[in-house]
């Protein structure tokens, strides 16, 4: 899977181009910075992932090795704040649906299949409202891990069989493998 830093950074900076917004105003959620002192700013927090379906297996090769291929998706919330926090998330929205950006995270693998429009959650802060809109951006990116599961390399059966048949018939098989 394409490591999930590269995926916040492709998100981030189309974010940056849509919205305009200077340095330290596009926050990730799970950096530890205070918010800015003025002016519009935007969290982008990362959901968890999880697997969509059963992962392919691929047959195991001349190594001992299988690979395994699936979808993985999570969610990614915008939150905009202050001044025209709606803007910023409408821009988002817009942006994430225009086939440049599609093509530009589509040859990192990242896939953004559907998105919520924005949603007004503006709270009171400090004594007075301050804008909040929020929206939310569902992505898929491809996974691909390789299980090595060993080969085996030759089979040795040995059979004796006691005759003529009998109730006192002995029959054994000694089966040896080895990688």
């Amino acid at each position: 899977m394409i490591a999930r830093t590269a995926i916040e950074n492709a998100i981030v900076a189309e974010i940056r181009t849509a919205t305009s917004l200077a340095d330290g105003h596009i926050i990730l959620g799970h950096q530890n910075v205070q918010k800015p002192v003025e002016g519009e700013y935007i969290v982008v927090t990362f959901g968890p992932v999880r697997g969509v379906g059963r992962d392919q297996e691929a047959p195991v090769d001349e190594d001992g090795e299988v690979r395994l291929i699936g979808n993985r998706e999570f969610s990614i919330s915008i939150d905009a704040f202050r001044g025209t926090a709606f803007d910023l998330c409408e821009a988002v929205y817009t942006a994430m649906q225009k086939t440049s950006v599609i093509d530009r995270l589509a040859a990192l693998g990242i896939m953004v299949y559907d998105s919520v429009g924005s949603t007004n959650v503006t709270v009171p802060e400090g004594g007075k409202w301050v804008p909040h809109w929020m929206t939310e951006l569902f992505i898929r990116v491809a996974s691909e891990e390789v299980d090595d599961v060993g080969l085996i390399e030759s089979v040795e059966l040995e059979r004796t069989t006691v005759s003529p048949p009998s109730p006192d018939v002995e029959d054994v098989f000694v089966v040896e493998a080895s990688n």
